[in-house]
């Protein structure tokens, strides 16, 4: 699922349809399990993958001229697709790119690539795994969308709709007769039957939070550096995704060690130990803001990062 607000980078392919080289203009999005380039006029987005000091480079710059967590950046780089199969985080995404050289990035330019943008012409998985989505419309209205099978249960604040899929002519549309959705890649469409639907593109960053409280976590941790994820599920289970997805390990949740002093929670899997310190946490990539600091020790690491609960 993979993950947002916005998330976008242009890109300029040659008439080979290689990328050997060159250049690309788009717009950037920096954050936890999030490294996004959408190119300018398309609409997939792809994985962005720096090697070494390039990555310390767009992370500073994004730092200091972004002024909300996960606010797109117009940048442009030099770069080409990886010939590699994408696997963990960015098995999300359209693709791989390999960073070679930063040459700009700044807050100019990102209307102006971002205008246009065409639709994606990706359906919805058509497999047993669920989709979760949080299409947001406007600044004030956004929905939770699972797709699953020939169905589409819509989260709203007005209750919950099970939406059963409907021919369409071009990506996935669901309907009960009064709601309508239409999914085409990463944006939708929807609103009442009959009247003008609202336009409204995924938050990828949102939609992976979603998933996993829709998937049955109650509490979820992310850190940086190497990109990792932590899932505490029903009380039952401790899942770990680390080194951006290449490695997963799960285990029995075993009963918590409590400290109410020291406002701390720590689970001890073995290998694997999770301790929750009650104490606000702010990402080191993004600046966004978690009720809590969490260190996971699995083996010989320290995996440090935020969390929060998802009840």
């Amino acid at each position: 699922m993979k993950l947002t607000t916005g998330l976008l980078v242009v890109l300029l392919l040659t008439c080979a349809g290689t990328l050997a080289g060159a250049e690309l203009r788009g717009l950037l999005v920096l954050g936890h399990e999030v490294r996004s380039l959408q190119p300018c006029g398309e609409a997939r987005v792809f994985w962005l993958h720096a090697p070494g000091a390039l990555h310390q480079q767009l992370q500073a710059d994004y730092r200091r001229l972004a002024k909300r967590p996960y606010e797109p950046l117009y940048v442009e780089i030099e770069g080409e697709f990886s010939e590699h199969p994408a696997s963990g985080f960015a098995a999300d995404y359209d693709g791989t790119i390999v960073v070679s050289e930063v040459r700009s990035i700044s807050g100019d330019g990102i209307e102006a690539c971002g205008a246009g943008q065409p639709a994606a012409s990706s359906e919805p998985p058509a497999t047993d795994e669920a989709a979760t989505y949080v299409f947001v419309c406007d600044e004030q209205t956004a929905y939770t969308v699972r797709v699953s099978g020939a169905e589409a249960w819509v989260f709203h604040p007005r209750g919950t709709l099970m939406l059963p899929a409907v021919p369409a002519r071009k990506g996935a549309k669901y309907s009960d007769g009064t709601f309508e959705l239409w999914i085409d890649g990463q944006q939708a469409q929807l609103g009442e039957s009959g009247s003008e639907l609202q336009g409204c593109r995924n938050d990828r960053r949102r939609a992976i939070w979603e998933k996993a409280k829709l998937d049955g976590a109650d509490f979820r941790a992310v850190g940086n550096e190497p990109g990792w994820n932590l899932e505490i599920r029903e009380g039952s289970r401790i899942v770990l995704v680390a080194d951006y997805g290449a490695s997963r390990v799960e285990r029995p949740l075993p009963q918590p060690m409590i400290d109410q002093e020291a406002r701390t929670t720590r689970w001890d899997a073995g290998e694997l130990i999770v301790e929750v310190i009650g104490r606000p946490c702010r990402d080191s990539m993004s600046g966004e803001s978690f009720e809590a600091t969490v260190v996971v020790t699995w083996g010989e690491q320290t995996l440090r990062g935020c969390g929060r609960a998802l009840h």
